[in-house]
């Protein structure tokens, strides 16, 4: 826009030049297909070009489990929606066109935001029913409406804005973001580059991406909610969480740690906006012990001696995989 010298907040400008504005945006798209939304804002924070896209298929399902430890890229369809989307309430919108400052992060959108963008099927994900029975009170999801989740239809997105200037002069602002809901791709890259069990990306304490099994075993866990001692620790604490915990009804040794917005950065008293999850079940790892165990030493007396020997390390080894894990979604 500022080599072509179209002032985007000039009615006459942006008419004249519509071919080329279109242009850009369709090689911002080509450029980088897997955003959610591609957007030329106004200094009012008013849409004057757009191209938004939403993950194909039935996203009123529960998606199913994957059957391997590859990745599928997902796959988007256009969606129609008219002209002149108001999004000056964005806080990163806001903070860009105040400060002319490129800015980059992860943001909650609300469901207001969510459906002016045509986004509100992707990410009204819902609440799903959890096995509260025998589990302790610390191992339960915290009642609902502690969290502002909006009853499960917020969105978790990753965007970066870039001032559009003119002559030293703001006159709006390009918008590339990701909606991470329903968005799988993420965290089953995780697991595939780490071999790390399960991963998940919370919005506050909701799940929106996981490959972390339901109690069905067929389908994945989204719109579930974290553990209450997790919840406390990672989002009213801000300290990261290792440790044991029950997730929906099964034990899993798990690492977790806060993800925060761009004002992070400039605010230390930020609070957390979600969750970033790896972690394994405790009933694979006594699985995966047990079958060690019987093949490699038989069955007798000598498997609690030689237990100690074989847990301790493999224990070891895990715990410091889940802490260089941590470390890194940390950073």
């Amino acid at each position: 826009m500022e080599v072509a010298e179209i002032n985007v907040s000039n009615l006459n400008d942006v008419s004249v030049g519509r071919n080329k504005i279109e242009t850009v945006l369709n090689k911002a798209v080509s450029i980088s297909p897997d955003a959610s939304w591609y957007l030329i804002l106004d200094n009012q924070g008013k849409a004057i070009a757009q191209y938004i896209q939403v993950k194909a298929g039935d996203l009123t399902k529960y998606s199913a489990l994957p059957t391997s430890r590859t990745t599928q890229a997902i796959q988007y369809q256009p969606v129609s929606l008219p002209q002149a989307i108001h999004l000056s309430d964005l806080p990163m919108v806001a903070n860009a066109l105040k400060t002319n400052l490129p800015l980059a992060g992860t943001e909650l959108l609300s469901a207001s935001v969510m459906q002016r963008l045509g986004l509100e099927q992707q990410a009204s994900i819902g609440l799903r029913q959890q096995t509260i029975v025998s589990i302790p009170e610390s191992q339960q999801p915290f009642p609902e409406g502690i969290f502002d989740i909006d009853t499960g239809k917020v969105g978790l997105a990753t965007m970066a804005v870039v001032p559009i200037q003119m002559n030293t002069q703001v006159v709006g602002v390009a918008v590339v973001g990701t909606l991470i809901n329903q968005n799988f791709e993420i965290v089953d890259r995780l697991r595939q580059k780490t071999g790390v069990e399960t991963a998940t990306i919370f919005a506050l304490d909701w799940r929106v991406s996981t490959n972390i099994p339901y109690m069905d075993h067929k389908t994945r866990a989204i719109g579930t909610r974290v553990a209450r001692e997790v919840a406390d620790a990672v989002l009213n604490r801000q300290t990261r969480f290792i440790g044991e915990s029950n997730i929906v009804g099964q034990t899993y040794r798990t690492a977790y740690s806060p993800i925060y917005n761009h004002r992070k950065a400039i605010d230390p008293g930020t609070k957390p906006i979600g969750i970033a999850y790896v972690g394994q079940s405790q009933q694979l790892i006594q699985k995966n012990l047990m079958s060690f165990a019987l093949t490699s030493y038989g069955v007798g007396g000598t498997i609690l001696f030689l237990a100690g020997f074989v847990v301790s390390p493999v224990a070891r080894s895990f715990s410091q995989a889940l802490y260089r894990l941590a470390f890194l979604l940390k950073k």
